[in-house]
């Protein structure tokens, strides 16, 4: 038998991707009910019902981030860390739709406003820092976990023991 590795196909989880599904439904659902509960006045009856809703969909947050996670170990746990690669690949693909969208969202909401004062841009820059604007906040925390995923999978992995 020749000392190369045997590829091994893993199982394919298909209630993973059911369940990024329903916490993706989820956190839609919590950004829409967001935009219509403040179309009523504060304290009315539907103000009420629809805030009753939307508070007890927020775990459908932390799930989604959870799931996020997961897949990320999942996919990656057994295979080879090259620390950089895995930091260039993965900010790559976050770093480039955040700042975008944030440019793209911040200038609609400013009605096109001149671009060229320093109060925009200083604007622009507190939503990339702080990532709270326009429901980016999933992406900062995104990179994140990416900064400190090479240290986790360093802690959780159990040492291989040859006797």
């Amino acid at each position: 038998m020749s000392s190369e590795k045997i590829a091994i196909k893993r199982k394919y989880l298909y209630g993973v991707d059911l369940m990024r599904l329903l916490f993706i439904l989820g956190v839609l659902i919590i950004h829409t009910s967001t935009v219509f509960t403040y179309k009523f006045q504060v304290g009315s009856a539907s103000f009420l019902t629809l805030g009753s809703f939307h508070m007890p969909m927020h775990f459908t947050r932390m799930g989604f981030m959870f799931i996020s996670g997961l897949v990320l170990f999942l996919n990656s746990y057994n295979r080879p860390m090259h620390l950089i690669k895995f930091w260039k690949r993965r900010y790559f693909w976050v770093l480039i739709p955040y700042f975008f969208w944030n440019f793209i969202y911040h200038l609609v909401e400013h009605d096109f406003e001149k671009i060229s004062t320093g109060n925009w841009w200083l604007q622009y820059w507190d939503l990339l820092i702080h990532g709270n604007g326009y429901y980016m906040y999933f992406l900062m925390v995104m990179l994140q976990l990416y900064l400190c995923y090479p240290l986790m999978r360093f802690l959780f992995k159990k040492p291989k023991v040859n006797i």
